[in-house]
């Protein structure tokens, strides 16, 4: 995996672990499933602007198969 940095304004993380309070979820999760979901819905978006359905196979639309999301967020305080 390759490491990266989120920087989050105070708001934006208050609002992030509010949501995993209330999901009883890490703050790492919440933060990985938003942009997990966020990259499928980008994805699904590339898809479309490249005139294929989401049905299609990846290669028909010229896009290579990748991983899946399995990746781990650190949150540093």
């Amino acid at each position: 995996m390759i490491p990266t940095t989120v920087l989050l304004d105070e708001k934006t993380a208050e609002f992030y672990a509010r949501v995993a309070a209330l999901a009883e979820r890490s703050l790492e999760q919440v933060l990985a499933d938003s942009l997990f979901k966020l990259a499928g819905e980008l994805s699904l978006e590339a898809i479309a602007a490249r005139g294929c359905a989401a049905s299609d196979p990846p290669r028909r639309c010229g896009l290579r198969p990748g991983a899946s999301g399995t990746g781990t967020i650190q949150v540093l305080r």
